[in-house]
């Protein structure tokens, strides 16, 4: 499995966007090497951090069978990304990917165990960071 992460984002929200997704995507495909979704190969991950002037982009989740890849375009609020520090900002990255997996369950041909063993190994990666 290949994690692949980008954005739909306003300029302000740029610089710690990135930064973050340079430290978190790496170690996410780390931990998820050796994991599977189903048959599908790439997971495809793209944050929507927009405000009221930014496009009306909505939340998209679907699946190629021909592709064998899961595509998932998630909001998070602008104003609580920009208030956030970057441990807080990183953490609205986190949530909003376990969400991907949490959306994952509409297609039966990926089990809960797979989406739970991925969501485990995010959460304990990440722990000190989703305070749990």
């Amino acid at each position: 499995m290949v994690f692949w992460m980008s954005a739909e984002l306003m300029h302000d929200c740029s610089h710690d966007y990135w930064k973050i997704q340079c430290e978190i995507e790496p170690r996410i495909n780390k931990l998820i090497k050796e994991c599977t979704l189903g048959k599908y190969v790439k997971w495809y991950f793209i944050v929507m951090i927009l405000n009221e002037k930014g496009p009306p982009y909505k939340e998209r989740v679907r699946r190629s069978l021909k592709d064998m890849d899961l595509e998932f375009r998630l909001k998070v609020a602008h104003h609580d990304f920009i208030e956030a520090d970057y441990n807080g900002k990183k953490k609205l990255m986190l949530q909003s990917i376990l969400r991907s997996l949490d959306l994952m369950a509409k297609w039966k041909d990926i089990k809960v165990e797979e989406r739970e063993t991925i969501r485990k190994l995010i959460e304990e990666e990440y722990r000190d960071i989703l305070n749990l």
